[in-house]
């Protein structure tokens, strides 16, 4: 591999770390701060929420591990990993505005 390809695909690989890691602490925090908030509050509304966001969270892990062995490999990209971390940013978005629209 030359120089130029590692330096894309080191390049590429920051930049998936970085996008990859606020989306999945984002669907914890969401998923912990509604059930919190459920808990405390008695509302059922809010048991929605956690369950979308820890679904989000693993689709994320999922795109994020197989987009950085895709990354690691010799072979050219194909970018068939980027719908799962599509759908974890879906639901972890999801869980965070499902409950209070359910509320109302």
């Amino acid at each position: 591999m030359d120089p130029v390809d590692r330096t894309v695909k080191r390049l590429e690989r920051a930049q998936l770390l970085r996008s990859a890691v606020p989306l999945i602490a984002a669907g914890l925090g969401v998923a912990g701060l509604y059930a919190y908030l459920a808990a405390s509050s008695g509302l059922g509304a809010f048991w929605i929420g956690p369950p979308l966001a820890l679904a989000g969270s693993a689709l994320a892990t999922i795109g994020y591990r197989g987009r950085l062995r895709e990354i690691r490999s010799p072979s050219p990209s194909t970018g068939r990993h980027y719908p799962w971390l599509f759908l974890g940013w879906v639901c972890v978005v999801a869980g965070a505005l499902v409950p209070p629209y359910a509320l109302a």
